[in-house]
């Protein structure tokens, strides 16, 4: 009897273990994606090159706040198609119009206007902000 006990008082503290210490590497994961969020729409109010490379980058920060709350995908894309139940429906449609125009400067070569670049990097910081929650 005094076996299951101690069996059982054992697994009570891994699990607690294994709470505290899940939580801490969370918050560590939160704030370093903050971090490059703050600079990634510090950089799309810049020249058009910055612009660019912002929108890039925090298409990235959205896969792995996609990932980092458990939606299962290989890529951004895939993984936007498997969080449509986290976002409202108008929500989600700017979403995937922000991917798309990331998709856009890659694969285009495009070039984007100081205002579609505030508008693409609120977009995306609202969707990385709600994630992180």
């Amino acid at each position: 009897m005094n076996e299951l006990y101690l069996a059982i008082g054992v697994a009570v503290i891994l699990v607690v273990i294994i709470l505290v210490v899940g939580r801490g590497a969370g918050a560590e994961v939160r704030r370093s994606v903050y971090e490059q969020l703050q600079k990634c729409v510090e950089l799309s109010k810049g020249d058009v090159s910055a612009r660019k490379d912002a929108i890039i980058r925090l298409d990235t920060l959205l896969g792995k706040s996609l990932d980092y709350a458990g939606v299962k995908g290989n890529t951004v894309g895939e993984r936007l198609k498997n969080a449509k139940h986290l976002f409202e429906r108008r929500k989600y449609d700017e979403i995937w119009k922000a991917h798309k125009v990331r998709n856009m400067l890659v694969h285009e070569q495009a070039d984007i206007s100081s205002g579609e670049a505030r508008k693409t990097a609120s977009v995306f910081s609202s969707a990385i902000g709600r994630l992180l929650k």
